[in-house]
């Protein structure tokens, strides 16, 4: 082998910090010896063992899911790798670790929070212990359009329960299916945008800016929705996020504690006294929601009433 050919296997192997510092395994067998080798750098070389392959490691901060990608020695974190030795008219290859810093940056955007832990759709649980049939039933329906979503994200759904039966969680799955599909996704919940908001109040920006922030985000997931004091304020600052973001085509996914229509009394009667979803948001807002998203009603017993309730073992 010619010293030119040597030299550019030892230029690919070299690290940019040190190019003394060489994987010998990988040059050595271009020469006679490592000698030869030590004659062709100039001066010793160390022996090193070959890099590790980059790795995605999660954190929390913030009460956020976090990701970071460690540092490649294969293409010095660049994402690409040169054309071999003599390919002068190839182009960079993508480095393996080019996917891992994408799929990181789609965690770090999304905001995803730490609780309910481990909340992936195959954890969700279908048939819970104290559910009736209807609940049951109710769940299974909930998966179906889940599925239906995540196979063609258009539109959205509306996921509307009382707390403890799971929405987060649904939510959350949600999101970590997306994000592992490529998409862009971002998890807010109603009382940090309508706070946010306010504070808004103060600056020269307004609340405006708050909501167009989020009609740019590809896919919204708002939890809470309706939570909070009710003001006229908070039902204007919804109503132009629901009417934006459907302008705009923007699928999202929404929870709400509340109920979209009001339970029938005994007489026959709705209950005039249950505070719905439409008295917290605006009949108009509730309205769209109801018409452009795919209503998942969740029933059943509160899993946080249950663990509550369950005795204590020894």
């Amino acid at each position: 082998m010619r010293l030119e050919q040597v030299q550019a296997q030892l230029d690919r192997h070299a690290t940019r910090a040190d190019r003394r510092r060489v994987d010998v395994g990988a040059a050595a067998g271009a020469v006679d010896s490592v000698a030869a080798l030590e004659r062709l750098l100039g001066g010793a070389i160390t022996r090193v063992e070959p890099p590790p392959p980059a790795e995605l490691q999660w954190t929390e901060a913030d009460g956020r899911v976090r990701a970071r990608v460690t540092e490649c020695a294969e293409c010095c974190s660049t994402g690409s790798l040169p054309p071999a030795a003599g390919e002068f008219y190839a182009r960079c290859s993508p480095c393996r670790c080019a996917k891992l810093r994408t799929f990181a940056k789609l965690v770090n955007k999304a905001r995803l929070p730490v609780e309910p832990r481990d909340a992936r759709l195959e954890r969700w649980d279908v048939d819970r212990p104290g559910d009736g049939a209807a609940d049951g039933n109710a769940r299974r329906r909930a998966i179906r359009s889940v599925n239906a979503f995540l196979a063609q994200p258009m539109g959205g759904l509306l996921l509307s329960g009382a707390p403890g039966l799971g929405k987060t969680h649904l939510m959350v799955g949600i999101g970590r299916r997306l994000i592992h599909a490529g998409h862009e996704v971002l998890y807010a919940s109603w009382l940090d945008v309508a706070d946010q908001a306010k504070r808004s109040l103060r600056t020269s920006e307004g609340p405006g800016s708050v909501t167009d922030a989020l009609v740019e985000v590809p896919i919204l997931l708002l939890d809470e929705v309706g939570a909070g004091q009710g003001t006229d304020f908070e039902r204007a600052l919804v109503n132009r996020l629901i009417v934006d973001r459907f302008a705009a085509r923007r699928p999202m996914v929404l929870a709400t504690n509340y109920m979209l229509s009001r339970p029938t009394l005994p007489s026959g009667q709705p209950d005039g006294a249950t505070e719905i979803l439409s008295d917290r948001i605006g009949a108009h807002a509730a309205d769209r929601l109801r018409s452009m998203l795919v209503a998942v009603t969740l029933t059943g017993r509160s899993q946080r009433e249950s663990a509550a309730s369950a005795p204590e073992v020894a």
